[in-house]
């Protein structure tokens, strides 16, 4: 079986774990110098992308062709073949042999990379004669699929970063997506937080809000019922108590806590809600997901957010993973972005 990696630990079976949108099996190069690290893409020249290509079968493999595709913008979720419109190069190899790998490459001609590249996603694919991945597959879910989401940052002391994200499929309903900030590498002592900028999902927030303020503040009961209440956050686990409520009993909802809606205590509400923006601040040590407006086979930007301490040295490093998570709190894609402290 031929693949490309989606992280250090795949090793070439579906699905893949995540993270899977930083693959070490694909990268750009400025120059045609066969360097292995990855460069942001450089506009107005000539620029190389890579892949490593690995086969875990027996025999050797056939000759084996590598699509390279580009998208304009750091996006969570890109889904085959949909996503897959914008080619780049391709490149090719006659075989590999069992247990071995091949590194293929291909020009990104200047006329193809556009005039400012400085967070783009790259996209793989590799086959051969037994076919090509299928049809709505994402990434994680073909070994012959593999993304480089990643935005190389250098950043001033005291700069703040603003990294827009494109959240959510053109294919795929999302209900309630999560969103939340992963400290992958570095000090937990960077202020992060997210923005909504998207004039139609602020619309969704401010009807949403509009629709809580107008929510009942009693509850009256018509003939005798059981009401079985939750309660979150009085203990560390969350309880349940059972009521048998006569014909006539009322419950009333008093004092401030009436007027603020529940939130799962294993996720934060956007705040600070304004007609141009909502921000949702996350502490790195404990960073809970973020709750957003439903994606209706939309994608919306969002902001992702860094401000680097004052006193920081040159040098200092973060790795930051933004990870999109379902309603159900699976992982369902990510970004991720590398901040360094320039002198």
């Amino acid at each position: 079986m031929v693949f490309i990696r989606d992280n250090v630990a795949d090793a070439g079976t579906t699905p893949t774990s995540s993270p899977w949108w930083d693959s070490p099996d694909l990268w750009v190069r400025n120059a045609d110098d066969n360097g292995t690290t990855h460069q942001n893409p450089i506009a107005g020249q000539t620029n190389w992308v890579h892949a490593r290509i690995h086969n875990t079968g027996i025999t050797r493999s056939g000759p084996l062709t590598v699509k390279f595709f580009y998208a304009g913008f750091s996006g969570t979720e890109f889904v085959y073949p949909t996503d897959y419109d914008n080619l780049i190069t391709w490149a090719e190899v006659e075989g590999i042999a069992p247990g071995g790998s091949a590194i293929v490459k291909g020009p990104w001609i200047a006329s193809e990379i556009g005039a400012a590249p400085s967070h783009p996603c790259l996209l793989a694919e590799v086959y051969d004669h037994s076919g090509v991945p299928s049809a709505q597959d994402y990434v994680w879910e073909s070994s012959r699929l593999a993304q480089k989401n990643l935005s190389i940052v250098h950043v001033l002391a005291g700069q703040t970063l603003h990294l827009p994200v494109m959240v959510g499929s053109r294919v795929v309903h999302q209900m309630r997506p999560m969103v939340k900030i992963v400290l992958v590498e570095g000090e937990p002592d960077l202020e992060t937080w997210i923005e909504v900028r998207d004039a139609p999902w602020l619309e969704l927030l401010e009807r949403q809000r509009a629709a809580e303020v107008r929510a009942p503040m009693s509850l009256t009961v018509e003939g005798t019922a059981r009401l079985r209440m939750g309660f979150s956050g009085l203990t560390e686990e969350p309880r349940t108590v059972m009521l048998d409520l006569a014909d006539g009993s009322s419950i009333a909802l008093t004092g401030e806590e009436a007027m603020t809606p529940y939130t799962p205590t294993t996720a934060v509400a956007l705040e600070e809600t304004t007609r141009t923006r909502a921000r949702a601040a996350i502490d790195l040590r404990n960073a809970l997901p973020v709750v957003l407006p439903p994606l209706l086979k939309r994608r919306r930007t969002l902001m992702l957010c860094a401000k680097v301490p004052e006193r920081a040295r040159p040098g200092t490093r973060w790795v930051l993973d933004l990870v999109r998570q379902d309603q159900e709190a699976r992982v369902a894609g990510g970004v991720r972005a590398e901040i360094t402290v320039r002198g």
